[in-house]
């Protein structure tokens, strides 16, 4: 049986644009997905990093409240009465860690792990304990 003239070619074109389409599709909600946590990276090891344009005790007491909101209990790691670390639980399986670089007096860089058990990762939590800390420094005006 032949095909009537030009149906391949329409086929083809269908197929194409139907294409285009999804891959546009596609793009929009990967744009969606980048704008929820835009600021924020992500290591090859499962560390969810951003620098926040504010001193180190700022960021750290905006983490704790952060943490406080999520309803998660925390113990903090300090050295000469600086704050370096703070370990916390999220539920039976969600190990928290949080680490603070001061770059600059007005520059201060988190990041965060949450190992949810064995070797994996929890990234969404990572991101949330990022964003709030940022929406707590964005609350006090700081």
């Amino acid at each position: 049986m032949r095909c009537p003239a030009g149906a391949p070619g329409r086929a083809l074109a269908a197929l194409a644009a139907s294409a285009a389409l999804a891959g546009c599709q596609l793009l929009t909600v990967s744009a969606v997905g980048a704008g929820a946590s835009a600021g924020i990276s992500h290591s090859i090891n499962g560390i969810a990093t951003r620098t926040i344009a504010a001193a180190s005790d700022q960021v750290h007491a905006a983490t704790l409240l952060a943490l406080r909101r999520l309803g998660m209990r925390y113990e903090t790691v300090t050295e000469n009465g600086r704050l370096l670390m703070v370990r916390a639980e999220a539920g039976e399986k969600r190990h928290v860690e949080i680490e603070f670089h001061e770059l600059t007096p007005r520059a201060t860089q988190i990041d965060v792990a949450v190992k949810s058990g064995g070797l994996f990762y929890d990234r969404a939590t990572a991101d949330e304990i990022i964003e709030l800390t940022g929406k707590q420094l964005a609350d006090r005006g700081s």
